[in-house]
């Protein structure tokens, strides 16, 4: 069974590690991860952000994050799902999750900072709504950002 979960203190660890994870697979992990990975409550939640975790069957396979940049336009953030449970469906549904909660926040704008070598990533953003736009500062990490317009 699949689920949504809401963030406790008790995913901080987890939060890191699948984040790591996530990133050190396709990129070398950089400062600015770093310092979201290891407080994501004062860096996500503190400043009227969120953090979901999807769990399969009692374990936690991925997680996304919603970080409120203004009070119409927030980012998705540190999507990420464990080669284990890849294929499943989680990235979309975590996706929409976060789609729905800044819809519900008041958000006029939902964007994403990615990278061109996740194709499947960005079919699925392209799927759902998101279109490409130029990016302010380009990374090895980042060559691409996306928007969805509400």
């Amino acid at each position: 069974m699949l689920k949504i979960i809401e963030y406790t203190a008790e995913h901080k660890t987890l939060f890191r590690v699948l984040g790591e994870e996530w990133i050190s697979a396709h990129f070398e992990l950089i400062d600015h991860d770093r310092d979201i990975l290891s407080d994501p409550e004062g860096s996500i939640l503190s400043k009227g952000g969120e953090i979901i975790f999807a769990e399969l069957n009692g374990a936690i396979v991925g997680t996304a994050s919603l970080i409120k940049k203004s009070d119409l336009r927030y980012e998705l953030s540190k999507l990420g799902v464990t080669q284990s449970a890849r294929g499943k469906g989680i990235g979309k549904l975590l996706t929409q999750e976060i789609i729905k909660r800044a819809k519900a926040k008041g958000a006029k704008c939902l964007y994403l900072e990615s990278n061109r070598v996740l194709a499947p990533a960005i079919k699925l953003y392209e799927q759902l709504g998101f279109v490409e736009i130029n990016p302010e500062t380009k990374t090895p990490q980042c060559d691409i950002e996306m928007k969805l317009t509400f």
